[in-house]
């Protein structure tokens, strides 16, 4: 069973319906007569971040995967809590790297609470933040409409390259700036969350895999997404690993890997120059890949001609002890 097969199968019905949950499909949670978003993000030394990483990094990344979600809701951080679970074996100046990074990061976001441990393990972080929407109500993941276009900000694939690099150990000083996103996300300006508020029709952090996470902006708002693959935006170091890279359709891997934390979302056709000149003005990059549709689900095209999608669309987590009955 996968992560989502879990959350669906048991951790859905517990939601006992609460709308604030929005059947714990979106990136938050929302409290409408609070105005209050909230969203959480769990990092695990092993899984999220490598045992070499420093701490400042890790307290960072930590900051950011949630960041990415609040921004990505046309909403502004208010607050966080932090739990964490430290290895017995880990420093004070381990510690206090962290809290100073965590400091840094936050920059004038106040903590508000939580709670620490010591376990016989790995390293375990846990961000709870809060955040209210510039508008009336967030950007949701359905309200997407046939005919919008498909947004999406900075560059795509960053993550696996630098993992792979961080891995093989043998990166010689290639790959350094994908290697720098993977230990600590590159996030658009956070400005891009009042664009979003103001434009979108339907919004959602890249987080699990651009593929992926565009199917479930088509999913929740019932409706397709195309998109053409050429046109997903790609760095220097992304664009010389396809070049070297062995696989089918490198452009896929890449988009279907994660750990991107830029904001994908759908706009009206009439709100696009509006959309790109703002953006321009704040600093945002943005790239157009594709259109949202009346025939439902995913279609990719490369140049334009249609090509069949991934066997994955996105990272997922296995829990090889569940299983589905």
């Amino acid at each position: 069973m996968n992560e989502f097969a879990a959350i669906e199968k048991l951790f859905r019905p517990l939601s006992l319906g609460d709308v604030s949950a929005r059947g714990l499909q979106d990136d938050i949670a929302y409290i409408e007569k609070l105005r209050l978003a909230i969203t959480t993000d769990t990092l695990v030394e092993g899984t999220h971040f490598l045992p070499s990483d420093p701490m400042a990094s890790v307290a960072r990344k930590l900051v950011r995967v949630n960041l990415s979600d609040i921004i990505a809701k046309g909403c502004e951080p208010i607050g966080v809590f932090l739990n964490i679970s430290w290895p017995r074996n880990t420093t004070e100046p381990q510690r206090s790297e962290f809290a100073t990074a965590l400091g840094e990061e936050l920059s004038g976001i106040p903590l508000l609470g939580g709670d620490t441990t010591a376990i016989d393990g790995p390293m375990v972080a846990s961000l709870m933040m809060l955040g209210k929407p510039h508008a009336k109500h967030p950007i949701f993941r359905n309200g997407a409409k046939a005919g919008d276009l498909l947004l999406v900000s900075g560059t795509i694939g960053d993550a696996l390259i630098g993992l792979q690099a961080l891995k093989s150990g043998v990166n010689e000083g290639k790959y350094e700036g994908a290697i720098a996103h993977y230990q600590m996300p590159n996030l658009p300006p956070i400005a891009i969350s009042k664009l979003i508020a103001k434009y979108a029709n339907a919004s959602i952090d890249a987080s699990d895999g651009l593929l992926g996470d565009a199917s479930k902006i088509a999913v929740c708002s019932n409706i397709g997404i195309e998109i053409e693959i050429a046109k997903i935006p790609l760095s220097a170091d992304a664009t010389d690993w396809i070049k070297k890279s062995k696989s089918d359709n490198p452009i896929l891997e890449l988009a279907s890997f994660g750990d991107d934390y830029q904001c994908l979302f759908t706009i009206n056709p009439n709100s696009l120059e509006k959309t790109l000149v703002k953006a321009k003005k704040l600093g945002i990059s943005l790239s157009i890949i594709g259109k949202c549709t009346k025939n439902l689900g995913m279609a990719l095209t490369q140049n334009g001609e249609e090509i069949d999608l991934p066997v994955k669309l996105s990272h997922e987590h296995e829990f090889s002890h569940l299983s589905v009955s």
